[in-house]
């Protein structure tokens, strides 16, 4: 029975395998057909590669970051921009026939035509980014190989360029900043040396010897007030020796004048020598005294009198008080002097700390100004240094690794596949309709289905007999039906053929209508 119910469904099969072959046939050509009917398009590629420094780092950095994937994000931008897509469009004749397609459809379809995107080291885009690839979908193979040119000298241009813009505005930045430092510095400068000019004898550089000199001189006071005292207790007691009595006459008499004022001023310069140093006033005017007394003495020995020996000499009592009176008026000078010397130097050391302080607040700013200054100078030479990388391409960049060639093959449609999915659906399709004409299917084909049928136990079954002329017709019908079938695909691939290009534009502008241009 299992061997009649298969002889009977390979019958079936038999029977219906034109209807069969006819919608594998049918639905192959209409895939074929519109495998030959979808434009073709022609994709052209290059790869770009992030070229390391060909400068050590460490010798002498790029101002410009290694950061060539943003700056190649930048660029996309830049290039895939509306303005210079529609440029491009122009420039090449991508869409002759525009029609009614607007900027925004054209700017939307160029976009979506061209692609830059990361390459990692396995050819896969992802992680690992070192290299771009820039490709561009065109109907013709020459202007997707002419504009994938565009797009990477385009890229490769604005890439230095911007490079190079970078290095250039970070020199001329850091040289304004060098000429705004030293314009600040010198103005500090010259306020620190005017600041020390106006208070030249007040600066703290100079406090400690002041103060020696406040002490010196303060000592120098008491000293002329001492010497003062004693000139005057002096001057006191041969004022009274003079009104009480005369000259004496004893030993002395056979001197002259000049002798015993010499003898007087000696025994004067001993007495005074053991209260005062040699280097006070009155022990140096005593001394000069001495030196004229003694050699108007040695005159007078040698036979040589003084000019003045007609004249009555003064007693040595007044010129002893004259000489006290000069020491006197010399000392108050001299104490006026001092004081006025102290009164000064006192000012000055009073004022000094104020001085101290405004001095250091003018001299820190220098200094901080100055370590800017620096950095300053050596970040320009840094940056001139980062020019020159970036002028004679020495830094990091982009390089051209892969150019972009001519395509021979279209990377859509795959008529190939489309061809096989075409007879794989046409398979599906009339086996599909062979389930379904046979679960439909309620007439009595088997003796099996007429004794269901009857209810009656059949003993034999003669089956409808076709006669030869029907036989006939039917074979001949079917070999017609294939024959023009078969004529039919051939004229339509070759009309296909003929009117590529017609075909090509009006598919691609009902594509680009769907959302699939």
């Amino acid at each position: 029975m299992g061997d009649l119910d298969l002889r009977f469904y390979l019958s079936i099969l038999l029977r219906r395998l034109p209807m069969i072959v006819a919608i594998v046939c049918l639905v192959t050509a209409l895939g074929v057909t519109i495998a030959h009917l979808l434009p073709r398009t022609y994709r052209s590629s290059a790869t770009l590669m992030v070229e390391p420094p060909q400068i050590s780092e460490t010798l002498a950095p790029s101002t410009v970051p290694p950061n060539t994937a943003g700056q190649l994000q930048i660029i996309q931008q830049q290039v895939l921009n509306g303005p210079s897509l529609l440029a491009l469009a122009d420039r090449f004749d991508i869409y002759p026939d525009r029609g009614n397609l607007t900027a925004l459809d054209i700017v939307a379809d160029m976009r979506s035509r061209a692609g830059i995107e990361p390459v990692g080291l396995d050819g896969a885009a992802g992680s690992n980014a070192i290299s771009f690839a820039v490709s561009f979908d065109a109907a013709r193979p020459e202007i997707a190989f002419q504009v994938v040119e565009e797009l990477v000298d385009r890229i490769l241009r604005m890439n230095s360029r911007t490079r190079t813009d970078r290095a250039l505005d970070t020199m001329a930045f850091f040289q304004g900043e060098v000429k705004r430092l030293d314009a600040v510095l010198s103005g500090q400068e010259s306020r620190i040396l005017n600041f020390k000019n106006e208070h030249r004898n007040a600066l703290p550089d100079s406090l400690d010897f002041r103060r020696q000199e406040q002490g010196a001189l303060q000592e120098r006071l008491l000293q002329l007030e001492r010497e003062a005292a004693a000139l005057r207790s002096r001057r006191t007691n041969l004022q009274q020796f003079a009104d009480m009595a005369e000259p004496s006459l004893g030993p002395t008499a056979a001197l002259t004048p000049e002798e015993q004022l010499l003898d007087q001023y000696r025994r004067t310069l001993l007495a005074q020598r053991a209260l005062f140093t040699d280097a006070s006033p009155g022990i140096r005017s005593l001394q000069s005294q001495i030196a004229a007394l003694e050699a108007a003495v040695r005159a007078q020995r040698l036979g040589n009198p003084s000019p003045d020996k007609g004249r009555s000499p003064p007693s040595s009592t007044a010129l002893q008080l004259a000489d006290i009176d000069g020491q006197l008026d010399f000392i108050a000078k001299e104490r006026a002097s001092t004081s006025s010397a102290l009164e000064e130097l006192s000012r000055s050391i009073v004022a000094t700390p104020g001085n101290a302080s405004v001095l250091n607040a003018l001299e820190r700013t220098s200094r901080n100004t100055q370590t800017e200054y620096d950095s300053a100078v050596a970040r320009l030479a840094a940056a001139s240094t980062g020019e020159q990388i970036e002028l004679r391409a020495k830094g990091e960049k982009l390089a051209l690794v892969d150019p972009p060639v001519q395509p021979h093959d279209p990377i859509r449609p795959n008529r190939l596949k489309i061809a096989f999915g075409s007879f794989a659906a046409g398979m599906g399709l009339s086996l599909g309709l062979l389930v379904l004409l046979e679960m439909t299917n309620r007439s009595v084909r088997r003796p099996l289905e007429l004794a269901q049928a009857t209810e009656i136990e059949t003993f034999a079954v003669i089956p409808f007999i076709r006669t030869r002329q029907e036989r006939f017709s039917r074979r001949v019908g079917m070999a017609l039906s294939l024959m023009v079938l078969l004529a039919v695909l051939p004229v339509a691939l070759y009309a296909i053929e003929a009117h590529r290009e017609i075909i090509d534009a009006a598919s691609s502008r009902i594509l680009f209508r769907m959302g699939y241009g």
